[in-house]
């Protein structure tokens, strides 16, 4: 009987770490790394609010 090991390589074993992969999925062009903000993935920072009519109108006029 024989067997042969091989070694992986790291994209082949599986992420160990996920600050050092490549090719991070990004928002907004901004990686996804570490703990971000709302401000710093440039995401809208407050929803505003509409009453159930104002969203009928603005549905109504699109």
């Amino acid at each position: 009987m024989e067997a042969k090991v091989y070694r992986a390589t790291a994209a082949q074993a599986g992420a160990q770490n996920y600050e050092t992969l490549e090719n991070k999925p990004s928002i907004n062009g901004v990686a996804l790394s570490g703990d971000k903000t709302s401000a710093e993935l440039d995401l809208q920072p407050e929803m505003a609010e509409f009453s159930n009519q104002q969203i009928l109108d603005i549905w109504n006029n699109h």
